[in-house]
Order: C-alpha cells, then sequence, then structure tokens
C-alpha cells in the first residue's frame, strides 16, 4: 500500500515540477500587460507608465502568469536584478 500511494505523491511532485518550467510567451504576458496599463493607470502602452506603475503591473503579472523576473523584466523593461527584488 505504501508502494501504490509513494508513487502518487511522487507522480504529483513530478507533474508540479513540469508546470513550473512552462511558461507563457513573451506576446501573451505583454498582451495582458498592456490590459492591466490601460485599466489600472489609463496608459495605453507600458512604456508610458511610471517605474512604479511598472512595478505594480510585474506584480500583478508574476500572480496571474507565475512568470520568473526575467520575463517580468522583459515585459515591463526594468533592469532584471532590480526588479528580481521588488517583486
Amino acid at each position: 500500500m505504501y508502494m501504490l500511494n509513494q508513487s502518487a505523491v511522487d507522480r504529483e511532485e513530478c507533474l508540479e515540477e513540469i508546470e513550473d518550467l512552462i511558461s507563457v510567451p513573451d506576446d501573451d504576458v505583454k498582451v495582458r500587460a498592456r490590459e492591466i496599463a490601460l485599466k489600472l493607470f489609463n496608459k495605453e502602452y507600458i512604456s508610458k507608465c511610471t517605474v512604479e506603475e511598472r512595478i505594480m503591473i510585474a506584480k500583478i503579472l508574476k500572480d496571474e502568469f507565475k512568470s520568473n523576473y526575467k520575463q517580468l523584466a522583459r515585459i515591463v523593461r526594468m533592469d532584471p536584478e532590480y526588479l528580481k527584488k521588488l517583486v
């Protein structure tokens, strides 16, 4: 019985690891980022947002897409190391 339960647990852990490796394409995340910028800040482009607004967008995207900080930095056009400390 333990062997069956352990294999089920191992399978679940493996599936979780695979989900962590799957990422959403930048284009899809950019579309959502622009939607957030428009809705929250009434700005059509992310480039028109302030640094504080970009950080807020990055936090929202991280929660929605589980994006890593490097992808978020590309989307909101910020330094990845700086963003990593804030998000």
